[in-house]
This record gives C-alpha cells, sequence and structure tokens, in this order.
C-alpha cells in the first residue's frame, strides 16, 4: 500500500476571438491511494466560467459548478502520470494515473449556483501514455448508479489524450455537449419516435446495411424535444421554478476543443455552437431518442491558460 496521495490544483483560463471575450478557471484537490493494482480516490473542483458553453448568449454573470468525484482505477504497470479527467477539460482534477494500462471509473455530483445540480458517471481507459474518457447521465450510467439519468447540463462528452503530464507536449481533443433540463420520459417523443423509426426503415429496406446506417446517423430525426414549462417542472423537478440559466433552450450547443500543453502554457482552439452537438445527435439517433435542438450560431474562439499548477 502506498502512501495516500494529495494534489491541489489551480488554474486560469482567457477565451477570447468569439462573440465575447470571457475567463473560465478551476481550483481545488484530489486524494488518492494505491493497494497494488486499485486505486481509490477522491476530487474536489470549484469551477466558474462567465461565457462559452453552459451560458447564456445574453448573460455574462458566473455560473459556478462543484463538483465532487468519487472513482475507482484498476490497472497494472508502471506508467507516467497522466490526469483522469472526472467531467470536462476545465473541470480541474488533482487525481492522477500512474498505472502503464488501466480502466478507470467514477462519477460526479455536481453543485451549481443555478440550481443545475446532477449526477454524472465517467469512465476513463489508458493505454502507456495514451487514454480515452467519456462521461455522461444517461440511462446506461443510471442502472449502475453513477448517473441520474436526466440527459441535461453537462449531459456528455469526452477527450482524447496523447502524451503524459509531465511531458513538455500533450495534445487533447475533446467535445462536450449542454442542454437545457428537458423531459427525457416523454411519451409524445416515444410515440413519435417509434413511428418516425418505422416509416424510416420501409424507406430504406432496399438500402444497403452501410447505406441505412449512414442515413440514420446524418439525417434521421426520431422527435424533437420541446422547453419544458413550470407545469413540468411542479409534477417531475418537486417544483423548482423555471428559470432561463437552467431550463432555456438557448443554452443548447457543444463544444469541440483542440488543446496543445506547452513549456509556455497551454493553447487551445474551440469550435462552439450547435453543429458541435453531433455527438449527441448521433447518439440520440443511433437508440431513438428526442433530438434537442439548438439555435445558437457557430463559431470559434481561442482559449490560453497561463498554467493549472498542481502541488
Amino acid at each position: 500500500m502506498d502512501e495516500l496521495e494529495t494534489n491541489f490544483f489551480i488554474g486560469l483560463s482567457y477565451h477570447f476571438g468569439g462573440p465575447k471575450n470571457y475567463m473560465s478557471g478551476t481550483a481545488g484537490v484530489g486524494i488518492s491511494q494505491r493497494f497494488d493494482n486499485f486505486n481509490p480516490g477522491v476530487n474536489l473542483a470549484v469551477n466558474f466560467y462567465n461565457g462559452g458553453i453552459g451560458s447564456l448568449s445574453n448573460n455574462s454573470s458566473f455560473n459556478i459548478d462543484t463538483v465532487l468525484t468519487a472513482k475507482l482505477t484498476v490497472g497494472d504497470g508502471k506508467g507516467k502520470p497522466m490526469d483522469i479527467y472526472p467531467l470536462h477539460l476545465n473541470s480541474g482534477t488533482g487525481l492522477e494515473d500512474k498505472y502503464k494500462y488501466s480502466a478507470t471509473i467514477g462519477t460526479n455530483f455536481i453543485f451549481n449556483n443555478h440550481e443545475r445540480n446532477q449526477h454524472v458517471g465517467f469512465v476513463q481507459l489508458r493505454a502507456s501514455d495514451f487514454s480515452f474518457q467519456t462521461y455522461n447521465d444517461f440511462g446506461g450510467f443510471k442502472k449502475i448508479g453513477i448517473s441520474d439519468g436526466y440527459d441535461r447540463w453537462w449531459t456528455g462528452g469526452g477527450n482524447i489524450t496523447l502524451g503524459a503530464k509531465n511531458s513538455d507536449y500533450q495534445f487533447v481533443i475533446a467535445s462536450d455537449v449542454f442542454t437545457a433540463d428537458t423531459d427525457s420520459e416523454n411519451d409524445t417523443d416515444r410515440y413519435n419516435a417509434n413511428k418516425n423509426l418505422e416509416t424510416f426503415l420501409n424507406n430504406n429496406q432496399n438500402n444497403s446495411k452501410l447505406e441505412r446506417l449512414k442515413n440514420r446517423v446524418t439525417g434521421y430525426t426520431p422527435a424533437t424535444a420541446s422547453q419544458v414549462d413550470q407545469s413540468f417542472l411542479d409534477v417531475n423537478r418537486n417544483g423548482q421554478l423555471w428559470s432561463s440559466e437552467a431550463h432555456s433552450f438557448d443554452l443548447n450547443q457543444g463544444r469541440t476543443s483542440f488543446r496543445l500543453k506547452t513549456p509556455d502554457g497551454t493553447f487551445g482552439m474551440n469550435s462552439i455552437g450547435k453543429s458541435n452537438m453531433y455527438s449527441q445527435d448521433v447518439i440520440h439517433r443511433i437508440i431513438n431518442f428526442h433530438l434537442i435542438p439548438s439555435e445558437r450560431p457557430n463559431y470559434w474562439e481561442f482559449q490560453y491558460s497561463p498554467t493549472i499548477n498542481s502541488f
């Protein structure tokens, strides 16, 4: 059994070049302890941002997410330290993976200043200096108790990382989707999705399996979600009051990120807007679940992070 490992972290990012300039930041601590091939841990991150994904288009007020994480890593071999990402890239982590090959499963409890409280699960796989991570609140994770299954807010995403944490250079590609709260168990949407799938299959019955799959993931609409109202919240969300910060479809958009960590800081480019919800759209088309619409325009922004220190 190794000694208890504690890593504090703090970081700040500047976002510029898009419709407005804004900041995001994170601070917290990660604690873990290794027992041979098992490494349980917990992480606390406080994140803030006043623009970009997770924010309304006409509002520059700060959003604050407090993220409490529990995880278990199972691995083998000795590797260079790599970060374990519980959520999106801007959510800080003090959890490290020092195995050469490993698998991590964990859960996040997110507490937000606009009552966007949620439960999101994640998994991360590592081989040498390569890792793949994905987080989601979907029903599959709900069945094993690591998400709430509501399909809302920080609803899903993931990243691919090339390079160890202590390398001079590390490259990360990530995708994130953020949406308002929706009625994920809507009977009308389910009925329409089943009827539309029947029509789609009839129209594509003479196509090859590959052509049918292509048509389904690119052009098929099972059903379209509607913005919830106060009556829905009274019945299904314990009377939570409707607010634009939690329930407006203006929140619906995605982000595709490219990050390069260098000795001079981390440089990034983010594509943000409705077209970057592609990962959710593809999944919903495959599982025949309603699509969540977005009217947010697409744009590119630059992101610079002077440092995200651990100590």
